[in-house]
């Protein structure tokens, strides 16, 4: 069951990474809330929730 977990962890992680952050985005702040850290915690969230077996691919 963890290897089931972790292959789609990493297939969600290949995708993630390999999609371009929007150059405008970078170092923007919207109401104190950064956009790359944004990104980085709804990554985060998503791959905490694969691992804890409660999100479908």
């Amino acid at each position: 069951m963890f290897e089931e977990k972790w292959d789609v962890l990493s297939r969600m992680t290949a995708e993630h990474m390999a999609m371009p952050f929007p150059p405008g985005f970078r170092g923007l702040d919207i109401e104190d809330q950064d956009m790359v850290m944004l990104d980085a915690d709804a990554h985060g969230c998503y791959a905490t929730r694969v691992l804890e077996g409660s999100l479908t691919e």
